[in-house]
């Protein structure tokens, strides 16, 4: 026998699989181990939002913080892919963390309430080598655009050569744009965040927006998905949004790292 945490089609079938999210567990010398397989249209439309420094608006205080209670989370953010789900697209999360912090990654993604808004549910791509290796990609060699390109490049392949699931990518990375770009994002449809909430988007540094005001257009940038996986409204490339982001609506990291000291003094 094979260890393998993969099912071969002709199993997957025999699940009876509902549409979306489908709740499974893993019986292992006794352990349950609670997990899910999403079931999707090859119609389905797919916008993909990296993990850290883009749900949250910081790469290390992002991962930390939520042992504390300490919400970093980009504002804005929950009511926007909510509303991104409602129009008919799936959310796929993408992160360069390794598998060892499933757990803690997707505890930290389910608690996130703004106002009533919580994430839209979705598969969680991790890397799958070691913690190590997976530091190394992502601190040392700086290259977490390889680990993403070949997850995106291997659910593509699950899509019919006609299809192009993917829609849109948000991340806060230049790799970010890179990784999307690879497996055929339109970059007018590639959106990357700062610390400050400003988005640059249309391939365009100086073309600035954020989370509520994309919210706003939500029908310009993400239209109505048909039941055929067509969008029902034409969204011109060349459309130009701009913000001045209000400073006192900004948190500054340092306060934020000075409040995690005495949190860890206490």
């Amino acid at each position: 026998m094979r260890k393998s945490s993969k099912f071969p089609s002709h199993i997957l079938e025999k699940f009876e699989l509902n549409d979306g999210m489908n709740e499974i567990e893993y019986l292992v010398d006794g352990y349950t181990i609670s997990s899910n397989i999403y079931l999707w249209n090859y119609t389905d439309k797919i916008v993909i939002s990296d993990f850290d420094g883009t749900i949250t608006r910081s790469d290390v205080i992002g991962q930390i913080g939520v042992y504390f209670g300490i919400d970093w989370t980009h504002k804005y953010i929950a009511k926007l892919y909510s509303h991104i789900v409602n129009n008919g697209y799936r959310m796929l999360y993408v992160t360069a963390r390794t598998m060892y912090m499933q757990s803690s990654t997707k505890n930290s993604l389910n608690n996130i309430n703004q106002n009533g808004f919580l994430m839209p549910m979705g598969p969680i791509m991790m890397n799958d080598s070691g913690y190590i290796d997976s530091i190394k990609t992502e601190i040392i060699d700086k290259v977490p655009q390889e680990f993403k390109i070949e997850c995106l490049f291997k659910i593509l392949k699950l899509f019919p050569d006609e299809e192009d699931p993917f829609y849109a990518g948000i991340g806060n990375k230049p790799t970010d744009k890179i990784a999307y770009e690879k497996v055929g994002i339109n970059p007018a449809k590639i959106y990357i965040i700062n610390e400050k909430g400003e988005i640059s988007m249309n391939n365009n540094s100086k073309c600035k927006t954020n989370f509520l005001l994309m919210d706003e257009q939500i029908n310009e940038l993400f239209p109505y998905v048909n039941d055929n996986g067509y969008n029902s409204v034409f969204y011109p490339d060349n459309v130009i949004y701009r913000y001045s982001p209000n400073i006192n609506t900004l948190i500054d990291e340092k306060e934020m790292e000075d409040e995690i000291k005495a949190l860890l003094k206490d």
